[in-house]
């Protein structure tokens, strides 16, 4: 891959890599995402997660100023989805998907290009310290416009502790060389085609349980496998009727 550039040809995808860096914009988030997951909204078909999203970001708690948007980026958890459902379809999307991550500082792509080169001679414990500080968590956005928000992981409102709900872990990403921590619990959109609500809730919750004890989390796919391999009430993909309580357990 090329430093100056950011860019590599996947032999995958056969699609450049590529970074950008976006002043975060509240009001044109949802046009963002539409770009990145290929749907065509009207005002009103905006999915009510992406506006949340938008909200969240813009809270005071997060007070989110750039984001760095990174792709294309192989997620685990959605190409076991493709794998085994999407690839099936008739009209299959991409396999991959794009990740944007959220910053509380403004800076530029040139800004960002010359952290990594200060940090690659030499500078790296100093900027990859700055970067942390700044760090507000990642956003997954998969090709389904109908569900376009996948595993996403963002820092919790710290003025509100009474918002936090579950054990918080700590989670790696990696961005341009950069080892970045955010302790959060994952979040996704139900699809209703792989993880529907029951599936998405149980993925969430396990993640967390699967990170304390040393394993590894689970994907969707996996959780609605494990939960219809003996019990099946309904087809299993696309998982449109949910998971009973049997399923759940």
């Amino acid at each position: 891959w090329t430093l100056k550039t950011f860019a590599f040809v996947s032999v995958n995808t056969m699609s450049e890599y590529s970074i950008e860096c976006e002043p975060f914009a509240a009001d044109r988030f949802s046009q963002l995402v539409e770009r990145l997951c290929g749907g065509r909204w009207d005002s009103n078909q905006v999915p009510t997660q992406v506006s949340y999203l938008a909200a969240y970001l813009n809270a005071k708690s997060v007070s989110t100023k750039t984001l760095v948007i990174e792709r294309p980026y192989v997620d685990r958890h959605f190409i076991e989805e493709y794998a085994n459902y999407y690839a099936t379809c008739f009209r299959p999307p991409v396999p991959v998907t794009t990740r944007i991550h959220a910053f509380a500082s403004e800076f530029t792509k040139e800004q960002l290009l010359d952290m990594v080169c200060r940090a690659s001679s030499g500078e790296l414990e100093s900027i990859e310290a700055q970067l942390q500080d700044w760090y507000r968590g990642f956003i997954v956005i998969r090709p389904l416009s109908s569900a376009p928000v996948g595993r996403t992981l963002l820092s919790t409102f710290a003025d509100e502790p009474t918002r936090c709900f579950a054990p918080l872990q700590a989670s790696k990403a990696h961005l341009l060389g950069f080892e970045l921590t955010i302790n959060s619990v994952p979040f996704q959109q139900q699809d209703g085609a792989v993880g529907a609500c029951a599936t998405t809730a149980a993925w969430s919750a396990l993640a967390a349980v699967a990170r304390a004890t040393g394993q590894r989390a689970p994907t969707p796919f996996s959780v609605t496998s494990a939960a219809t391999r003996h019990i099946l009430t309904d087809r299993q993909l696309p998982a449109n009727g949910g998971l009973d309580q049997q399923q759940l357990l």
